[in-house]
């Protein structure tokens, strides 16, 4: 079975994105939140599931919260 290399068009665009122990910034996804409602769906969940504002905490920091282990690998 071939699969296609790439998914996406101007509608959808396709999104990359790399994970990982030291990768994380303030601001990170805040564009990707504002724009799609979605995302914020995700976050939402997320400051649900964790019982902690992790979207403030990613959005705002400050970056030695965010790249604290207990938020960078909740």
């Amino acid at each position: 079975m071939s699969l296609p290399l790439a998914y996406g068009d101007e509608t959808f665009p396709l999104i990359f994105l790399f994970p990982g122990q030291g990768s994380q910034h303030v601001g990170m996804a805040k564009e990707l939140a504002e724009a799609y409602a979605s995302a914020r769906d995700v976050f939402s969940e997320a400051d649900d599931v964790l019982g902690t504002a992790i979207s403030r905490i990613c959005f705002e920091g400050p970056e030695d919260v965010l790249t604290d282990t207990i938020n960078a690998q909740p």
